[in-house]
């Protein structure tokens, strides 16, 4: 070899190590803002960021391998520092950028669409997740870059996005397999074939076994909240254990993976029951979890935000008011010091304050405080998943408040973002509409509507994605329920209590308050619809179970109701003494009560007052009725279904201490509100006109009072 060739390739070689060597350097940088983004520290991970971009644009020019891994870092970074307007344009830049480099075809560019992806998983914007995902997966096919271990990431980041959807099937089926997977990657030393064909094996890098585990440890939570989401309580209640010990042991409490289980395991428990001052599991807990958080990183975190908000809620339950504000104060303190002013942090810190001043009683102006926060917010999205907890909020606010107009509009808004967020017709927009459909049916008589969502929603759509211990399943039952029953659907409610009631038995204990309340409900329900033997037979059981729990002041509003609900079963089957027995005896409770018990006297009226009447107790039963009937028109409108039967009681009433002239101008009205919400045929109509042929027959008018009683037969 000549001098010339062997000097060449000595400095071919020079030059190619100071390359690799230059390189590292600026990997370095580039891991120094990386390291500091994992800990939670925004602020310094942006610095480190464009310290590092500076120093390789300055040397290998404005567009280079890093210029990619630049914008994708500055929009994570702005994502989890709160700067959602920030993070949709790096997000699209990145993009641009990818494509001018990588070109839009290349391996290269298919993996950063599914990190993209997964950014948009983190903020709650499943649809276009969703949308990166697929794209990614059809770049990756189509150029044969589809090897097992971009397949993996691609279902474990679809299944995130699909649990996100709703769609809780498809999710938990491609966990499954890709548990397989990520299962077989998590090792610390792993096989390979040298040069000759032998097989070895290598120990892996730490950061390399880091990384596997936190693969698997992800897989194996997103299956637990698929689970979770779904309803599925045993089973979610299983993997989150089951992930969270294996992430303990080789991750360790202080991990994010182990932080992330713990807060959704967190969420299982109290979305399924757990009462205020209940313990959770000891793999759960938010001011555990918010320990473990701040024993390894910044309470800065983007996960810091979001126990705190939990933990605070839990400690408002508790009426622990010393401990709320020392941790509030710690949060203000958090969010201060650690985000930019605008942030979508400082709008969820408000909204905290919200829930403390609605428990204190503190409502002037919250509505326009709220609504002030959102329009102020000039760094605020509309469509994201913080916009829709205040909406939220808001609209339980005006439900409080029985604004109704008002709370109608917030619940419409949530479902807009919702279909912009999640997708028009995926299974969890459809629940928002369900949650719609239930209003419509408590509160307006949008019956037609009503009926339309729950055949649309949950007929065709979610009933097929939850499971029976789903959190809204009972309550989307019991208003289908009472739906049918409304439209003469008799059967159809028949059959829908008798789901609501086998659900009811297996999700609670057989001594659980909850399980009382919903056996009253269902019970209630039976009567109108005549099957009193099965409502008798409930009751029993539910009086007994709260019964047993009527020392404890949270379920003596839920035991009042049950026994008046039995006394209407008795005026129902004559046994007028037993009815007064019960009465007097929901009386003493209220009474006796350390302080107001909460209980909505409207709809006690309501449900009471035939009992009244067939109890002779007509002095007391007309200012009842009057008060009833002039808060129904003033917040439901004069045209309100909900006049209907205290009108009806109304009449019968004037009919019974022979005021007839009056009785038939109440019957009247109370006929022309029937008619356009049931029709001449319904049951519904039925007792309205019975009224009107008692008022005829009474007056002497039997043609009439005829005409009127064929009617109602």
């Amino acid at each position: 070899m000549s001098t010339f060739i062997k000097t060449s390739s000595i400095l071919i070689a020079s030059l190619m190590a100071l390359s690799v060597a230059g390189q590292a350097k600026y990997d370095k940088l580039f891991n120094k803002a990386e390291v500091s983004y994992e800990l939670g520290d925004y602020k310094k991970a942006q610095s480190a960021l464009e310290k590092a971009n500076n120093k390789t644009s300055k040397k290998l020019g404005k567009q280079n391998k890093y210029t990619t891994n630049y914008f994708l870092s500055k929009a994570k970074y702005a994502l989890s520092s709160g700067l959602l307007f920030d993070f949709e344009s790096l997000a699209n830049e990145t993009v641009k950028q990818s494509i001018a480099f990588n070109t839009e075809k290349s391996q290269a560019h298919g993996l950063l669409s599914l990190s993209i992806g997964e950014l948009y998983i983190q903020n709650g914007s499943f649809k276009t997740a969703a949308e990166y995902i697929d794209k990614s997966r059809k770049i990756l096919k189509d150029g044969n870059f589809l090897d097992a271990a971009a397949t993996a990431r691609l279902d474990l980041a679809k299944a995130e996005a699909l649990t996100g959807q709703g769609y809780f099937n498809q999710a938990i089926d491609l966990l499954k397999t890709t548990e397989k997977y990520f299962l077989g990657k998590a090792v610390k030393q792993e096989a390979y074939a040298d040069e000759k064909g032998g097989l070895k094996t290598r120990r892996l890098s730490d950061v390399e076994i880091a990384k596997r585990y936190d693969d698997y440890a992800r897989c194996l939570t997103g299956l637990a909240n698929a689970h979770r989401k779904q309803g599925d309580f045993n089973n979610a209640d299983n993997e989150f254990q089951r992930a969270a010990k294996w992430i303990d042991k080789n991750l360790g409490k202080s991990a994010i993976a182990y932080v992330k289980n713990q807060i959704l395991y967190s969420n299982l428990q109290v979305e399924n029951g757990l009462e205020a001052d209940g313990s959770f599991d000891e793999h759960a807990g938010y001011e555990r979890a918010l320990n473990n958080l701040k024993s390894r990183h910044k309470s800065s975190h983007y996960l810091g935000a979001e126990v705190y908000e939990l933990h605070l809620k839990r400690i408002l339950l508790q009426g622990n008011t010393s401990k709320y504000l020392s941790a509030q104060n710690e949060f203000d303190r958090m969010i201060k010091d650690s985000y930019k002013k605008g942030s979508v942090y400082s709008v969820r810190q408000a909204a905290v304050d919200f829930d403390i001043k609605l428990d204190k009683d503190k409502v002037k102006n919250l509505e326009s405080s709220a609504n002030n926060l959102l329009a102020s917010n000039k760094n605020l999205p509309r469509n994201n998943q913080t916009t829709i907890q205040v909406n939220q909020f808001l609209f339980d606010f005006s439900v409080g408040q029985k604004n109704y107009t008002n709370a109608e509009a917030y619940l419409k808004t949530c479902i807009e973002i919702k279909e912009e967020l999640l997708g028009k017709n995926v299974p969890e927009t459809h629940l928002a509409r369900l949650q719609l459909a239930n209003f419509y049916l408590d509160y307006t008589n949008k019956l037609q509507e009503a009926l339309k969502i729950y055949t649309d929603s949950y007929l065709a759509v979610v009933s097929k994605e939850i499971g029976p211990w789903h959190y809204q399943h009972l309550d989307i039952l019991n208003h289908l329920a009472v739906l049918y029953e409304l439209t003469d659907k008799y059967e159809q409610a028949g059959l829908t209590l008798e789901k609501a009631s086998d659900i009811a038995r297996t999700k609670f204990s057989p001594d659980d308050g909850l399980y009382g309340e919903q056996l009253t409900k269902t019970a209630n329900l039976r009567m109108k619809i005549g099957q009193y033997e099965k409502a008798e037979e409930e009751l029993n059981i539910g009086l007994k179970v709260l019964e047993n729990l009527r020392k404890e002041d949270k379920w003596k509003p839920t035991l009042v109701h049950a026994i008046e609900t039995q006394a209407n079963l008795f005026g129902l089957k004559g046994l007028f003494s037993e009815a007064e027995d019960n009465l007097d005896r929901s009386a003493k409770i209220i009474k006796r009560a350390d302080g107001d018990l909460g209980i909505d006297d409207m709809s006690t009226a309501q449900e009471l007052s035939s009992l009244f009447i067939q109890l002779g107790k007509y002095s007391d039963t007309e200012p009842i009725l009057d008060a009833l009937i002039a808060e129904y028109q003033k917040l439901f409108g004069p045209q309100s279904l909900r006049l209907i039967e205290p009108m009806v009681n109304k009449g019968n009433l004037l009919l019974a201490v022979g005021d007839y002239t009056e009785a038939d101008k109440v019957a009247q009205r109370c006929y022309q509100i029937a008619l356009p919400i049931y029709t001449e045929n319904s049951t519904k109509t039925a007792p309205v006109q019975k009224l009107l042929s008692d008022i005829y027959y009474a007056i002497g008018d039997y043609p009439r009072s005829e005409e009127y009683i064929m009617k109602a037969l």
